[in-house]
């Protein structure tokens, strides 16, 4: 049987963040990291 090339989804909490941020914000620090899908 093949292995999987797809891992997990994972979550990860940011907190403590200054309330003028913007989603486009988050999206640049994590992008050398991983695929941002979300923010809330």
């Amino acid at each position: 049987m093949a292995a999987s090339n797809s891992a997990a989804p994972q979550t990860s909490f940011t907190g403590n963040l200054t309330f003028t941020i913007e989603e486009s914000d988050v999206i640049n620090f994590f992008k050398d990291a991983a695929e941002v899908v979300e923010v809330r």
